[in-house]
């Protein structure tokens, strides 16, 4: 399996993320269709995921995508982007703008994997072999190797791009969401018959947010990305 570095130290370029996770979307970039980044409000009263603050992007523009991610990472606070795209509330290529609500979500291209080690000691070993382990046994029952790779604190966020987007209205949203939450208890059930890393289940919400690359975990350590280059879809 080849896989591409991404990036080492901050300062690197996130843009190789950003335009294979944005590839189904070829063609749609006129769209106004919108990333959103997210990251916590530094007023202390107001919690929960829906007051956080955050930054509306075009993906029409890599730059301005990585111009946001750079600004981002130079606070070294918690970055998240939703999995999910919005329509723009503005003319302008970014934009200041709260979290999406899950109606907001308009389009989505990807499944996300949330993988935990939450007991026991642990080592880049234990987490590589339980890993290939989860993976081995997907493989096996027709899931493909993800896409891109996340790596945040203890854990890792897994995407598997899809090779067309879905575009979701009040008419597919509840049965998109069923079908993602079942894809997701399917997965928990096969990597603990291989006694592999946590999966939760509960990711399967369209608003979902994922770890961004090329920023900062609370815990002081980089957000870095591995890009699979063998992928035959």
């Amino acid at each position: 399996m080849s896989r591409t570095r991404g990036p080492n130290t901050y300062w690197d370029s996130t843009a190789l993320f950003w335009r294979k996770f944005l590839e189904p979307y070829d063609g749609l970039q006129d769209q106004n269709l919108a990333l959103q980044f997210c990251f916590p409000n530094p007023d202390k009263t107001k919690k929960g995921t829906y007051h956080m603050l955050g930054m509306e992007c075009s993906i029409s523009s890599i730059e301005g995508i990585e111009k946001v991610v750079s600004q981002l990472r130079d606070q070294k606070v918690d970055t998240y982007f939703e999995v999910g795209l919005h329509k723009m509330e503005s003319n302008k290529v970014c934009a200041p703008r709260k979290k999406s609500t899950e109606k907001e979500i308009v389009a989505i291209s990807s499944m996300c994997l949330d993988l935990d080690w939450h007991d026991g000691e642990i080592t880049k070993e234990r987490r590589d072999k339980e890993t290939r382990a989860f993976f081995k046994v997907c493989r096996e029952r027709g899931i493909s190797d993800p896409d891109l790779v996340v790596r945040s604190g203890q854990g890792f966020w897994f995407h598997l791009i899809l090779k067309k987007p879905t575009l979701i209205d009040d008419s597919n949203r509840e049965l998109l969401k069923k079908e993602r939450a079942e894809f997701l208890n399917c997965l928990a059930e096969w990597s603990q018959e291989v006694g592999g890393p946590s999966v939760d289940p509960a990711v399967f919400n369209l608003d979902r947010l994922c770890r961004c690359p090329g920023t900062y975990h609370r815990n002081g350590m980089e957000v870095d990305f591995t890009i699979n280059r063998s992928q035959n879809k």
